[in-house]
């Protein structure tokens, strides 16, 4: 699993369904693990499944990512300010979420509201492939250069 994720949690006697969303961060890893197998270093969150034999567990030696359990309003509140997904996203609505930002071209490209899945390390390999230097403004990249962007950052994540 990469990204963000929500997984649905059983609702018991008609109460409301809850969300579970999963971010995992640099290191973040969610398993299905029996009960009885040993305890990983770096395991912070427990949770047991139907059958009581088998768990999910949380690691993250690094602790960036997160877990929170939502309401559907509340998921859908925090999934529709997402833009659109970097692996999804086309290249005429890159090329506009572009158009007209400032600051730098590394941050914009990290900005979740703007596209979606990208991290500190997908951003630098990007630009490195299409040679744009990460101080640059998104609004001032030529046509050109935003089209190598594009392509560079299809390709890094394709190649993951």
């Amino acid at each position: 699993m990469r990204g963000d994720t929500a997984l649905e949690l059983a609702a018991e006697d008609g109460a409301t369904p809850r969300f579970l969303l999963v971010r995992l961060g640099m290191t973040g890893q969610l398993t299905v693990t029996p009960h009885e197998a040993p305890i990983e270093p770096h395991t912070h969150v427990f949770m047991a499944l139907d059958d009581g034999r088998e768990e999910l567990r949380f690691r993250d030696a690094r602790r960036f990512g997160r877990l929170r359990s939502l309401t559907q309003a509340e998921l859908e509140k925090v999934l529709g300010a997402l833009g659109p997904d970097a692996q999804k996203v086309t290249e005429p609505q890159f090329l506009a979420a572009m158009r007209g930002r400032k600051g730098a071209l590394k941050s914009w490209l990290m900005n979740q509201n703007l596209v979606a899945g990208l991290g500190n390390i997908y951003a630098d390999e990007a630009l490195f492939e299409a040679r744009i230097h990460p101080l640059s403004q998104p609004g001032r990249v030529s046509g050109d250069k935003a089209h190598q962007l594009y392509k560079a950052v299809r390709k890094v994540l394709e190649a993951v």
